[in-house]
């Protein structure tokens, strides 16, 4: 046949039916070796056995085993292994081929889990003179199936404790050594060495050996285990008997009929120590170096086994966590191909594993029109690093997903192709939870910014009332004045409701509607634009139409003026505002809502559109624009709050905002209002009302000089006799000098130095029974620290005259009742 090429050699280490470790052993044994399926034909052989019959593997496979030593085609009648074959159980046979000599084959099956026979492993060698036989033939041999038994037993092996006791079994029952030993070498600082499988000696004996060894250098261990390991090589003691300072387990093995031992290492894959394997025989001198090689060759196979079986743990373990974990986990090869999915990855895409794997990953990454992998992730793929990022996907159901995604290259040990780990985690939800969380941060911030100036306009407004209102009460009867003092108490209210609002924007409540006629309130904030906005803007109305919507004036008021002004100052360079009023039955609400929230219903709708011929808004600044505080006019002092108060009152009116806007190409934005058949209440002229009126002295006490002065001019048109303080000291120093002087206290709830309601417990700690009333601007009210006293009562500011004098009176009247109830 001559040398066996390399490309021959090749191909017969692919046809192997073992591990690539195992097949690459045997193959370089000078014994043939040839594996044979259940009925006797040859499935594989190694080197030798090719060289022997002259041919190559391809010849050999399917041919009888004879065919290797025999020259034969067919299996001889009297062959005897065909009992052991047709008996699946392990034979040795001798055999004589004349010139060549007597042969001897040793036959071994091997099986499935399942106990099926699966085939032969045959051995065939020269057979060795009894002589010899005890010194090499019969020790390589037994070195030989101990390694060929080892190897079904590393391979079929679920534990590692499993594996190691199995082949410290196999060496003495199968290999025929009297006893064998496994130890593992600690990394600890002691570096200690630990049994952890043996047989052919019991515990006590074998732990005697092994204990309080070292495998550290610096400790010169007589121990050959110790030395195996830090060696890196197998150790050898030829004669235990000859060796007096192999010490203190000499005496024990010679009593025990020990005489010569190997130990031989077992190493990682980066020729660390992970321990020894020691063999005990009875003989001395057991250990020729073809054994020797044979049993170093066992060593490293059960290494790899061991090995093996950790990283199956290892990989068992971490799948276990990777599939209990709440980020989904997606394995990518190289050609885009689905690998792994864990649990979560299920959930997320809401298809099955089955359904996954073996897929592309376009299956849970569909490619949409215009758009594909986003280009900083194409970036970092091309360079091999990883990427993070949102992607926006979609579920089997075509349900829309945005998944938080870290994508990272793994390169593969085998074929060095790039691989991909995706980690991702669905924040579709989160989003949301993200924007709500920020618009109800921005409706804090509003809030908190108007209780900051509630307290100081609502002053303002109390003294414009209160003069105003004590005016009205010392005319005679002059209707058209009182008429035109009336217009000042009603701006005073609409300012006043003005100021509620505010402070109940970030709460929405109900708010004072009535039906109303939108024309009327368009046409006056029109006329309000064309006196404030530039000559070189226009303003077009078409507004001729009666429509009724359920809504406070003062509300439609504010929306129409924020939206036209923004319009306004989108036109620096002059153009044209067109505001137009029309009706619109809506069956669908979804495209009124875009990307803003709506409480609209569908059905009839007040339409008012309003135009301008300005620059225009980029689709990023729409997102934006109805967000408190986003301003693009940030130099011309935009707050950045009117359009999303004007957003925010249409909505709890029912109705919608929509705009359409384009760069250079200006802007529209529609407002929908629920229209309502109720008609408005008629209007009818002011009338000074009839307050009741009294003659009890009442304390008065504001730190604003103006409210004192404009309450005062008002309860003493009433009839009353009038104390006006603007310190709560000075109050509380005049009424405890003459706490019977009066008859009812009136009091502001914010003043520097006392609240009210710390003014008012000294009063009544001196005076349980007199009657306070508390004014507020503006006061966060919670619960009464003095419980729940009729005594006391709050009213808000600015208040009217007649509700001021009505509250007095009911104050008065509760403490005659308390008192005569006594």
């Amino acid at each position: 046949m001559g040398a066996i090429t390399a490309e021959g050699a090749a191909r017969r280490l692919s046809q192997s039916p073992l591990p690539h470790f195992q097949t690459k052993v045997i193959d370089g044994l000078r014994q043939m070796v040839v594996f044979l399926d259940p009925h006797g034909k040859i499935t594989w052989a190694n080197e030798a056995a090719c060289k022997k019959a002259g041919l190559f593997l391809d010849s050999l496979i399917g041919n009888p085993c004879c065919r290797v030593w025999g020259q034969q085609s067919q299996r001889c009648a009297a062959c005897p292994l065909s009992e052991a074959m047709a008996r699946g159980v392990e034979m040795k046979s001798r055999l004589d081929l004349g010139d060549e000599g007597q042969w001897e084959s040793s036959l071994t099956p091997y099986f499935n889990e399942g106990g099926m026979l699966l085939g032969f492993a045959e051995v065939i060698a020269p057979y060795a003179p009894p002589l010899l036989d005890k010194f090499t033939h019969d020790l390589s041999f037994r070195a030989l199936r101990c390694l060929c038994k080892s190897a079904q037993s590393i391979i079929a092996g679920e534990s590692e404790a499993a594996i190691i006791n199995q082949c410290c079994r196999i060496v003495v029952e199968e290999g025929g050594y009297h006893a064998a030993m496994i130890v593992y070498a600690n990394q600890d600082q002691k570096r200690a060495l630990s049994l952890m499988a043996f047989h052919g000696l019991d515990y006590f004996e074998t732990n005697a050996i092994v204990k309080n060894l070292s495998w550290d250098d610096d400790k010169q261990s007589t121990s050959i285990t110790a030395k195996a390991i830090n060696s890196g090589g197998h150790q050898i003691v030829y004669d235990i008997a000859a060796m007096p300072n192999y010490q203190p387990w000499r005496d024990m093995l010679l009593k025990k009929g020990l005489r010569s031992c190997i130990s031989l290492p077992l190493r990682d894959e980066a020729g660390r120590a992970l321990g020894a394997l020691t063999v005990f025989a009875r003989e001395p001198y057991s250990f020729s170096s073809e054994e020797a090689a044979i049993l170093q060759n066992l060593a490293d196979n059960l290494s790899y086994g061991v090995r093996i079986i950790r990283a199956r743990r290892e990989k068992a373990m971490l799948l276990s966590a990777m599939g209990q974990i709440a980020e989904g986990l997606v394995y990518v090869d190289k050609d885009g191909v689905i690998g792994y999915v864990n649990k979560a990855a299920e959930e997320i895409s809401q298809f099955d594993k089955e359904e996954l794997l073996g897929c592309h990953y376009s299956i849970i990454y569909p490619k949409r029109p215009g758009q594909g992998l986003p280009e900083s992730l194409k970036q970092a793929l091309k360079e091999g690093r990883p990427w993070s990022g949102r992607l926006t996907t979609s579920r089997k159901n075509g349900q829309t997903i945005v998944v938080e995604a870290n994508i990272s290259p793994v390169t593969n040990e085998i074929d060095k192709d790039t691989h991909y780990f995706l980690v991702g985690k669905d924040v579709t939800a989160q989003i949301a939870l993200e924007a709500r969380l920020r618009q109800a941060q921005k409706m804090e911030a509003i809030g908190t910014l108007s209780r900051g100036i509630a307290h100081d306009f609502n002053n303002i407004l109390a003294a414009i009332m209160g003069f105003t209102e004590a005016s009205l009460g010392r005319l005679d009867d002059r209707q058209a004045l009182a008429n035109n003092l009336g217009e000042v108490v009603t701006a005073c209210e609409r300012a006043q409701i003005l100021v509620r609002q505010i402070l109940s924007f970030s709460k929405p409540s109900e708010r004072n509607r009535a039906p109303m006629k939108i024309k009327a309130v368009t046409d006056e904030v029109l006329n309000m634009l064309r006196a404030t906005l530039p000559a070189t803007v226009e303003v077009q109305a078409n507004t001729d139409i009666e429509s009724r919507v359920m809504a406070d004036s003062t509300e439609l008021h504010q929306v129409l003026m924020n939206i036209c002004a923004n319009a306004g100052q989108a036109m620096p360079g002059g153009g044209v505002l067109r505001v137009s009023l029309s009706e619109q039955t809506v069956v669908d609400v979804e495209p009124l809502a875009g990307i803003h929230f709506t409480n609209a219903r569908p059905g009839r709708f007040a339409r008012i559109d309003i135009a301008d011929t300005g620059h225009g808004m980029s689709q990023e600044t729409m997102d934006r624009v109805f967000d408190p505080f986003f301003t693009t006019k940030q130099k011309a002092g935009g707050n950045g709050l009117g359009l999303s108060v004007a957003m925010g009152i249409v909505n709890s009116l029912g109705g919608a905002v929509t705009m359409r806007s384009k760069p250079g190409q200006g802007s529209v934005f529609s407002v929908f209002l629920p229209l309502t058949q109720e008609m408005p209440p008629e209007e009818k002229p002011y009338v000074v009302d009839q307050a009741p009126v009294g003659s009890e002295t009442i304390l008065l006490i504001d730190d604003e000089p103006q409210l004192v002065d404009a309450t005062t001019m008002i309860l003493e048109d009433l009839g009353y006799q009038v104390v006006g303080k603007t310190s709560p000291e000075s109050a509380l120093r005049d009424f405890n000098s003459s706490p019977e002087l009066f008859d009812l206290v009136i009091t502001d709830m914010t003043m520097p130095g006392m609240t009210g309601e710390e003014l008012a417990r000294n009063f009544l700690n001196a005076r349980p029974r007199l009657p306070v009333i508390i004014l507020s601007g503006y006061h966060k009210r919670g619960p009464s620290p003095f419980g729940n006293l009729a005594n006391l009562t709050y009213l808000d500011k600015p208040i009217r005259r007649l509700d001021l004098a009505q509250a007095i009176r009911r104050a008065l009247s509760r403490a005659d009742e308390n008192l005569r109830a006594r």
